[in-house]
């Protein structure tokens, strides 16, 4: 019982997050084998997402995942510059059933009321976004990028979560020619 309980929890949390990789697939990925981490930016609207700590702990996950792909860290110089974005989503899910009638609070606070169309459920929800780039130090070009996108509505779940985030997008690292 306990299993399949830890199982469920893990499907939910890896089907909240989506993570899409692209690169240039003219590289030679092999010929990488030293990284500078150049910048990390955090633009989130929750404290909790907005720290020092969680950009801290954000270039440590980097670092680590890069290492285990058998590159080497570098004060300047790397073959690969690193980057790395966290931005944060607003508000909650929400889900508006067809015909429902939603109030809003405009910039003023001049409270509107609107019903939802007839046809078709609108639904807003929270996202969370963490871009990772790798940038091919010698032509200045983009080589490989990661975005990985997280449903989570809770800013200190997603904290935890973005660490196994970093490491599901360098498992597409480096990547595989067709």
């Amino acid at each position: 019982m306990r299993f399949v309980l830890l199982t469920a929890a893990w499907a939910a949390t890896c089907w909240a997050q989506k993570i899409d990789t692209e690169f240039d697939k003219a590289i030679d990925f092999s010929k990488f084998r030293t990284f500078t981490i150049r910048e990390g930016k955090i633009n989130a609207k929750d404290p909790i997402l907005s720290s020092e700590l969680v950009e801290k702990n954000l270039h440590t996950a980097i670092v680590e995942q890069l290492k285990v792909k058998g590159l080497t860290e570098v004060d300047s110089k790397g073959d690969l510059n690193v980057t790395f974005r966290l931005t944060g989503g607003t508000g909650k899910q929400q889900v508006l059933a067809p015909g429902q009638r939603v109030e809003t609070v405009g910039p003023r606070g001049r409270v509107t009321e609107r019903t939802t169309r007839p046809r078709k459920a609108s639904i807003t929800q929270a996202k969370d976004t963490l871009v990772i780039d790798l940038r091919n130090t010698a032509s200045k070009e983009l080589a490989w990028r990661a975005v990985c996108v997280d449903q989570q509505d809770d800013p200190a779940k997603l904290e935890k979560h973005l660490p196994g985030m970093v490491s599901k997008a360098f498992q597409k690292y480096p990547p595989k020619k067709k």
